[in-house]
């Protein structure tokens, strides 16, 4: 029997940047005019963050959470069977020259695909919230990791990849520093609140 929920919250106001970084600033207002969320979340990878997402996904169905004395601290989660990290046939490299793909890539021209994923990202957000996730591939400050931030419309996304990297605000200070490139992302459910429930794009982009 699963335990009950209530109600959480985080003690600051999401919508408030924790990035000093005009470029991302810049980046963020940009990408939240195309995709038009409802909200903005930017992520600073907090306990009380992360326990406040899980509880929103368990009320909204998302998450099952399992019984505590059992399995504490670990929920459920199902999907479609279609759901999956990536679609061989619909995952392409958008590199300047099609040899640079290599031999067993997709490849298409980037300004053609960016117009493509523009059409897209168009209002792919809308009714939902973006959260703006910062992250470090490799611990944080290291000359080997890369940094990125990844704009997402998916708590779910946001609570996995703090499994699976170094999130939120150490990672703002280390973009704030402004000496090491930044990796941009974007990625979107494809299923705003108010588009045809089949609308069922899947792609995997990597532009070079």
């Amino acid at each position: 029997m699963s335990s009950p929920v209530t109600q959480k919250t985080i003690s600051r106001d999401p919508a408030t940047p924790l990035s000093t970084n005009i470029h991302l600033l810049n980046w963020v207002e940009k990408m939240a005019a195309l995709t038009k969320p409802a909200a903005i979340h930017w992520v600073d990878g907090s306990v009380e963050e992360d326990e406040m997402l899980k509880a929103q996904m368990v009320e909204s169905g998302t998450f099952v959470k399992l019984d505590e004395k059992l399995w504490p601290g670990c929920y459920y989660a199902r999907s479609h069977p279609s759901d999956v990290a990536r679609v061989e046939d619909r995952t392409y490299i958008c590199s300047l020259s099609k040899d640079a793909a290599g031999p067993t890539n997709n490849w298409e021209e980037p300004f053609a695909m960016r117009r493509k994923l523009k059409e897209l990202f168009d209002g792919s957000m809308r009714g939902r919230t973006m959260y703006v996730l910062s992250f470090s591939m490799g611990p944080i400050g290291s000359p080997m990791s890369q940094i990125g931030v990844q704009l997402t419309d998916s708590p779910y996304v946001v609570v996995n990849m703090r499994i699976m990297a170094r999130i939120g605000a150490p990672v703002y200070a280390e973009i704030d520093k402004d000496y090491k490139r930044v990796v941009p992302c974007m990625h979107s459910i494809g299923a705003p609140l108010d588009f045809p429930a089949q609308w069922d794009p899947k792609l995997g982009i990597h532009v070079t």
